[in-house]
């Protein structure tokens, strides 16, 4: 049995049928499984060429969308060849410094974490008001099991003010907020989920 993580119901078809926020709480949880597997949206299969939008050139349906090395830098980490490991953004690898993207994404789960055990009723309306389907410690659990490059691409492409250089001095909530702006309001990200 799968359990919901929006409603902790028994997850049928037709329960994600009729329920759209149950339906974009399972859409989420995939994707942070996807970026967790390290795989993209054409994953194995084969598709039939269809024009690029930039270039014309005729390529497979998933790079038509997720571009083929003619795209624009925003979304060179989402190009990355099936099987091998994702490469850390140049403004990312930039805005971290010294610090590596596993130190720094350990600090950035650490300090959610921190925000939903200390500020609990805080974190929640942060949570709701940003729409965010799935309840605060499934999304505590779907960062550790995530791709610490991928993650850190993700969350500085949708929050390139925030301090990568020294985590731990940003209040956990701010970290938090920054997480959630990358989960619900990046288009980068949303482009992954199916």
């Amino acid at each position: 049995m799968i359990t919901c993580p929006h409603c902790q119901q028994e997850a049928t078809l037709e329960h994600l049928r009729t329920s759209p926020e149950c339906s974009k709480a399972v859409r989420s949880l995939i994707g942070l499984y996807r970026l967790s597997q390290r795989v993209t949206r054409a994953g194995n299969r084969s598709a039939a060429p269809e024009p690029c939008p930039k270039c014309g050139e005729m390529v497979s349906k998933a790079q038509a969308v997720r571009g083929h090395g003619c795209a624009s830098e925003d979304y060179s980490a989402m190009s990355q060849p099936i099987g091998k490991p994702f490469q850390l953004d140049p403004e990312a690898r930039q805005a971290l410094g010294r610090v590596s993207p596993e130190r720094a994404w350990l600090q950035v789960r650490t300090l959610v974490q921190q925000a939903i055990q200390e500020h609990y009723e805080e974190a929640e309306k942060m949570r709701l008001k940003a729409n965010y389907p799935v309840d605060l410690p499934n999304l505590a659990e779907a960062l550790e099991i995530g791709s610490p490059i991928c993650g850190i691409n993700h969350l500085h492409y949708a929050n390139p003010d925030l301090n990568l250089t020294n985590i731990p001095k940003v209040p956990c909530l701010e970290v938090l907020q920054a997480v959630l702006n990358f989960l619900t309001v990046s288009e980068r990200y949303q482009s992954l989920l199916p």
